[in-house]
């Protein structure tokens, strides 16, 4: 629980914009294995990326074997059984930019989370999805979010597991081979994933590295694209510590500053109440 504190920010409106631009956000950078191959390394875009415009610079390659490049991936990300093993995830995050606020995040794979939000060290906000509906808790009420919102977020879960669902031989993905790409001084392999319950993900695949550098993919008419940065290893497994996310016409830096792999979560967390 964090300490209250004044605040001179306008909550209502703050509280209006949250469950779609970081709501979804949220979910967005808890992305485990995404890192860049050194400290100090990131991919960077001079204007507002497109994945139509990445994906016209995408040279077309002598096929490869994608699947090959996965499992080195994998490899690289702390093993397949690692990643099997991975049932929840806790996260503080710093979100900068227009409004800075924190974050604590709860996440049971492969359909429960919490989201707590703080400004200036008050709660503001909770969004929570209890494995089939989706609730905001503000200022003690609880309201059902709409169902095409609770679909969205319940998305952004699934496509998150894409690599872990690729590590568990058990989860169907169908891969693609689309080229490679050099972009900021990198070289990567382009791989296209499908599995159940998730949009065509797009993964960028550094070539010396093995490391995911970007991810992106399209959902509800929005594109969602995702950068990620200092990369540390946690409990076996790599993970960014730092994610730039483009989505939409919203561009949004955060910074991981506390993270636990497979704690022991409460199952009242998950529960809509104040």
């Amino acid at each position: 629980m964090k300490p209250k504190g004044e605040t001179l920010v306008n909550h209502k409106t703050i509280i209006q914009s949250l469950p779609l631009a970081i709501g979804r956000f949220i979910i967005f950078i808890i992305i485990l294995a995404l890192a860049l191959p050194a400290m100090g390394e990131e991919l960077t875009f001079s204007s507002k990326p497109t994945i139509s415009g990445i994906m016209a610079s995408v040279k077309k390659t002598a096929d490869k074997d994608p699947k090959t490049i996965l499992d080195k991936v994998i490899e690289k990300d702390g093993g397949r059984d690692k990643l099997k093993a991975l049932k929840t995830i806790y996260v503080r995050t710093e979100i900068t930019g227009v409004q800075p606020m924190e974050t604590d995040t709860y996440i049971e794979y492969p359909n429960k989370f919490r989201v707590d939000y703080y400004i200036q060290g008050k709660q503001v906000q909770s969004i929570v999805l209890d494995g089939e509906k989706a609730y905001v808790l503000v200022q003690g009420q609880v309201k059902e979010l709409d169902p095409p919102i609770t679909k969205e977020l319940a998305v952004a879960i699934h496509a998150d597991l894409i690599i872990e669902n690729v590590a568990d031989e058990r989860v169907k993905v169908d891969m693609k081979y689309l080229g490679e790409i050099d972009l900021s001084g990198f070289t990567m392999d382009v791989i296209e994933l499908t599995s159940e319950n998730t949009p065509n993900v797009i993964l960028f695949i550094d070539q010396k590295t093995f490391i995911k550098v970007m991810s992106c993919y399209s959902w509800a008419q929005k594109e969602i694209i995702t950068i990620n940065s200092d990369h540390r290893v946690v409990d076996g497994i790599l993970v960014a510590h730092k994610s730039m996310v483009y989505s939409g016409s919203t561009q949004t830096p955060a910074v991981i500053k506390e993270i636990k792999l497979n704690p022991e979560l409460k199952p009242d967390l998950f529960q809509p109440k104040p």
